[in-house]
Protein backbone atom coordinates (compact mmCIF):
# COMPACT_ATOMS: atom_id res chain seq x y z
CA UNK A 1 0.00 0.00 0.00
CA UNK A 2 0.77 3.47 -0.90
CA UNK A 3 -0.36 6.46 0.81
CA UNK A 4 -0.82 9.50 -1.34
CA UNK A 5 -1.89 12.47 -0.40
CA UNK A 6 -4.99 14.68 -2.21
CA UNK A 7 -3.66 16.40 -4.98
CA UNK A 8 -0.23 14.67 -4.73
CA UNK A 9 1.85 12.35 -7.16
CA UNK A 10 3.82 8.94 -6.53
CA UNK A 11 6.17 6.80 -8.73
CA UNK A 12 6.08 3.06 -8.61
CA UNK A 13 8.53 1.17 -10.33
CA UNK A 14 8.32 -2.56 -11.28
CA UNK A 15 10.87 -4.22 -12.66
CA UNK A 16 9.74 -6.80 -15.23
CA UNK A 17 12.36 -9.48 -15.42
CA UNK A 18 11.23 -12.56 -17.07
CA UNK A 19 7.92 -11.17 -17.67
CA UNK A 20 6.55 -10.43 -21.10
CA UNK A 21 3.08 -9.36 -22.61
CA UNK A 22 0.34 -7.98 -20.61
CA UNK A 23 -0.62 -7.58 -17.08
CA UNK A 24 -2.87 -5.09 -15.25
CA UNK A 25 -2.71 -2.82 -12.37
CA UNK A 26 -5.50 -1.73 -10.13
CA UNK A 27 -6.24 0.35 -7.06
CA UNK A 28 -8.89 -1.87 -5.06
CA UNK A 29 -11.25 1.33 -4.74
CA UNK A 30 -13.56 0.38 -7.75
CA UNK A 31 -14.48 4.52 -8.07
CA UNK A 32 -10.73 5.07 -8.90
CA UNK A 33 -10.97 3.00 -12.15
CA UNK A 34 -12.48 5.89 -14.24
CA UNK A 35 -9.59 8.12 -12.80
CA UNK A 36 -6.45 6.10 -14.40
CA UNK A 37 -5.77 3.98 -11.35
CA UNK A 38 -6.15 0.50 -13.54
CA UNK A 39 -5.37 -0.41 -16.78
CA UNK A 40 -3.04 -2.61 -18.99
CA UNK A 41 0.96 -2.89 -19.06
CA UNK A 42 2.56 -4.99 -22.47
CA UNK A 43 6.31 -5.68 -21.72
CA UNK A 44 8.43 -6.75 -24.03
Amino acid sequence: MVPVPARSRTVVRIAFEGLTGKTVYHCHILDHEDNGMMGTIRTA
